[in-house]
């Protein structure tokens, strides 16, 4: 509900780096991100001035009314984790040791489940944006190919997968879009 209340509030203020009715009204926070940094760095300014109890932009002190409409408790039933943009592409990145020996294990077998340049250069392998799901959703085994050992001739079958690897994710949203073949410079990282 707040960030319906978004546009109004910065077209109040003066917020001229985006169109903020157009961006913050959208199913995601893609335009926005795509963006620039300084309209997010606005962006920040002006919610920490809205929510901070001295803030001079604090509608919600004075407006008990709109805070009840745009405030809610966590457990609210009317409250649902959303994914905040759309996920076209990503890369996954062995940032544990753990997970990449567990992995490798499965692939190669205990004796060279590290691949020597693990600890030397950041691994990481593209990953299949429709896996992206936002906290709480429920989690199905996946099925494919396996030969079984004991069978001979050795006969593929399609089921559900015999081993499974759990893991933690941290993720980032890397703002403005990059594009194929020119990477983003460590200059311009703080740009995105």
């Amino acid at each position: 509900v707040l960030v319906e209340r978004l546009p109004e509030v910065f077209d109040s203020y003066g917020f001229d780096h985006v169109n903020a009715r157009h961006v913050f009204s959208a199913d995601s926070l893609n335009r926005f991100m795509d963006a620039g940094v300084e309209p997010r760095k606005a962006t920040r300014r002006i919610l920490t001035e809205l929510l901070a109890e001295d803030g001079e932009l604090n509608q919600l002190r004075d407006n008990p009314a709109l805070k009840d409409e745009v405030v809610k408790p966590l457990d609210d039933p009317s409250i649902s984790v959303q994914m905040p943009a759309v996920i076209g592409d990503y890369t996954d990145f062995y940032a544990s040791k753990y997970h990449a020996e567990n992995v490798g294990i499965m692939m190669r077998g205990k004796d060279n489940a590290l691949m020597p340049n693990w600890k030397y250069l950041p691994v990481g392998y593209h990953g299949r944006s429709s896996s992206v799901v936002p906290s709480g959703t429920a989690v199905h085994r996946p099925s494919g190919q396996s030969v079984p050992a004991s069978v001979d001739p050795p006969v593929p079958s399609f089921g559900p997968c015999k081993m499974l690897d759990f893991e933690l994710e941290v993720a980032c949203f890397v703002g403005k879009s990059s594009h194929l073949g020119n990477p983003i410079t460590i200059e311009d990282a703080e740009e995105v």
